[in-house]
């Protein structure tokens, strides 16, 4: 009876077993023809979806220059040694004249410019701050020397240096603001800020407003 009972167990535990490689593969077959069943005789209906910008985002742009400016300064370094604080002393006289480029930067700070859309009249309002020049670069490569004199009595100091080409960046600015380095950037910055709305609404024309 015992022998019997084995044999009939291990039968039991093969149909078993067969029983679950069935079941495991319906559902396997299930699993892939599913979307394709689904997609066959029950289509989804895809909505339409339309997107349209309704904030205009000028955050974290920062400053931003819209126009530059290259200004070639020319310097003159002349010193003498001096008696009585006003009579020049013969071969003491240290001379240099020279040149350097300056870049000249102008723009905004973004962070400050604000704005209104009206959908309904199709304006947009810009609050702009004032332009103001952002930067003044020598470019050290450009460095040109006209007339060069120099005496061991009255050496050109580091601090004098530094004055004359400090010098130079003033003179660099004051000349692009008076050729209208400020009025070109502006102009610039309206260009750009024009270009930001149309894309953000492309399909939209609105008059723009600068205050």
């Amino acid at each position: 009876m015992k022998k019997v009972t084995k044999r009939r167990n291990s039968k039991d535990g093969v149909i078993m077993y067969q029983r679950i490689i069935i079941v495991l593969i319906i559902a396997l077959g299930v699993t892939i023809a599913r979307p394709f069943v689904k997609e066959r005789f029950f289509p989804e209906n895809k909505a339409e979806i339309t997107t349209r910008a309704v904030k205009l985002r000028l955050e974290n742009v920062g400053e931003l220059a819209t126009q530059d400016a290259y200004v070639t300064s020319v310097n003159t370094v002349d010193q003498s040694q001096k008696l009585f604080g006003s009579l020049k002393i013969p071969f003491t006289q240290t001379k240099y004249v020279y040149s350097y480029d300056c870049r000249v930067k102008a723009g905004y700070d973004f962070e400050k410019i604000k704005y209104t859309m009206d959908a309904d009249t199709k304006t947009v309002t810009f609050t702009m701050p004032k332009c103001k020049i952002l930067s003044t670069e020598i470019d050290t490569d450009s460095f040109k020397v006209y007339h060069e004199q120099e005496s061991i009595f009255t050496p050109i100091t580091l601090t004098t240096n530094n004055e004359a080409l400090d010098q130079m960046k003033k003179d660099a600015r004051k000349q692009a603001i008076a050729n209208g380095i400020k009025t070109e950037a502006k102009k610039n910055a309206e260009t750009m800020l024009k270009a930001f709305v149309k894309q953000a609404d492309p399909e939209d024309d609105y008059t723009y407003v600068f205050k």
